[in-house]
């Protein structure tokens, strides 16, 4: 790349990661930011992104029951 790009599109990428985490792990998360973007540094830094959970899996819900 000759231009660093946008880091929504690394939003847009988070989005369809966080699909998978959530369906791999139980649980509910929200994209909370992106730590480093490897477009916008134009690869000098690894993409990272974090993520918070919003709701823990179903068989904890049910155990504080």
């Amino acid at each position: 790349l000759a231009e660093p790009v946008s880091t929504t599109y690394c939003l847009c990428c988070g989005g369809h990661f966080r699909h998978h985490y959530q369906i791999a792990l139980g649980v509910e998360l929200e994209t909370v930011a992106i730590a480093s973007s490897a477009l916008e540094s134009l690869g000098t830094r690894p993409c990272r992104l974090v993520y918070r959970i919003v709701e823990p899996a179903t068989s904890d819900r049910e155990a504080e029951r």
